[in-house]
């Protein structure tokens, strides 16, 4: 994701430094320490053409330390060398001090050289490149976190809509972090979260050179707001805080926002929500917008325009995250409906879609073998065979606390000697259908 936002910014970097070196070199008067600047300078760069990285963040840090307002050209091979010297090194301790040197290079690059030769600030691109290393750095360090935040709010204050598309999901995902960890208040993050989608909106509209790249961080930082908002974002809040773009616009693309938030929030009953959800169907007949006029009619208890729409997303349903929502509803469904073979089957397709579910998945068949002693007959062994389907299932599931619950239903040790069923093979006649093995004596 970084290097999809962020491919350009290095060699634009690199550029905008090199046409103010010229202009903006400052020897020193001392002959000593001039003497020693020019001893330094070679020094680091025949390290970087001998790839010793090390050495030449030494030599280079002599010069950035003893003389900071030499060259602004110092700090474009700053951004060259700090990199590559962190991609080497493995002691936390020495990363984390290259991190933060290499970070304050751009704090000290605006303070000693705060114009270019034309005189224009540097402030709000130096921090605008200093916000992709800044997050890679520091949104791992939990101390951090508040010193990131208030980063990212002044990147954006100073830069507006020329605010980098990367930094803008950075920025989304540090004030999530940020309202977890109560560094800052619930308003505070919202009102982050508008400034954010002002300058994504306005790069998408005007800036078309870039316009995927806003594309990208504006479905990403609108499922990072959804997640970090989710228990916060209710029906009123939607209403009274994110309709104002859309009933300015009446947009599809505003349309398509709320009603997500709607429908994530569970307002279907909501007028706004039928208003969207059938200006979408109407617009585009795809899968999201039939299986919202679905969840509408549900909520309405209108059980036969729902099925009609159930029916249309279903049909339509083509990727995995489609066909799984699908095929969850048909499992809550069917076990409304006290169908357990529909149950299971349902369970066993959303096995092939989840794979990683397989433990609650199989302890959910479980459950619905042990539920049905209707499956069991008069005889005392094979009777008793569901309970050993179930515990099968439980098994499978890795769940030993339900296993040995299964086990109480098992038939008796007495029982399996004197009927010398042991280690035989039964078939239970009803719709489990399983064909299980029952235990030796000895097993029990």
């Amino acid at each position: 994701m970084k290097k999809i936002f962020l491919n350009t910014i290095f060699s634009v970097f690199a550029l905008m430094v090199s046409l103010q070196t010229m202009a903006q070199v400052k020897e020193p008067t001392d002959p000593k320490l001039r003497e020693m600047l020019v001893k330094q300078r070679i020094l680091y760069k025949n390290a970087m053409q001998d790839k010793k990285y090390q050495d030449a963040a030494n030599h280079l840090g002599w010069i950035l330390k003893n003389v900071p307002d030499n060259a602004p050209y110092h700090y474009q091979v700053a951004s060259d060398v700090y990199p590559k010297l962190l991609a080497e090194l493995k002691e936390e301790k020495m990363i984390k001090a290259y991190q933060d040197t290499f970070l304050m290079a751009f704090d000290n690059y605006v303070k000693y050289f705060p114009k270019d030769k034309a005189g224009k600030p540097q402030e709000a691109t130096q921090m605008n490149y200093k916000g992709h290393y800044a997050y890679e750095y520091l949104s791992v360090r939990p101390e951090a976190i508040e010193t990131l935040n208030n980063l990212f709010k002044k990147i954006i204050d100073l830069n507006g809509n020329n605010t980098f598309a990367g930094n803008l999901y950075y920025a989304m995902d540090v004030t999530c972090t940020a309202l977890a960890s109560k560094k800052i208040t619930d308003d505070a993050g919202f009102a982050q979260f508008e400034k954010i989608s002002a300058v994504i909106e306005h790069n998408i509209k005007n800036n078309v050179a870039q316009k995927a790249q806003f594309e990208q961080s504006n479905e990403l930082v609108t499922k990072k707001f959804t997640e970090c908002f989710k228990a916060k974002i209710t029906c009123d809040f939607i209403e009274k805080n994110l309709t104002k773009k859309y009933n300015e616009t009446k947009s599809k693309e505003e349309a398509i926002k709320l009603s997500n938030y709607l429908s994530d929030a569970d307002c279907t009953k909501s007028p706004l929500f039928a208003e969207i959800a059938e200006k979408l169907a109407k617009e585009d007949p795809s899968f999201d917008n039939f299986y919202k006029l679905y969840q509408m009619f549900d909520a309405r208890g209108e059980t036969a325009k729902a099925q009609e729409y159930f029916n249309k997303s279903q049909g339509l349903a083509t990727t995995p995250a489609q066909k799984t929502k699908i095929t969850k509803k048909l499992i809550s469904n069917s076990e409304k409906a006290g169908n357990k073979a529909a149950t299971r089957t349902y369970l066993l397709q959303l096995l092939a879609l989840e794979p990683s579910s397989a433990s609650n998945i199989y302890a959910r068949i479980g459950d619905l073998y042990i539920g049905s002693p209707e499956c069991g007959t008069k005889d005392a062994v094979e009777g008793r065979a569901y309970a050993i389907a179930a515990y099968n299932m439980y098994q499978k599931a890795g769940n030993s606390a339900k296993m040995s619950y299964a086990k109480k239903f098992y038939p008796s040790k007495a029982d399996v000697f004197q009927s010398g069923k042991g280690g035989k093979s039964v078939t239970l006649n009803c719709w489990i259908g399983e064909t299980v093995r029952i235990p030796m004596p000895k097993e029990l």
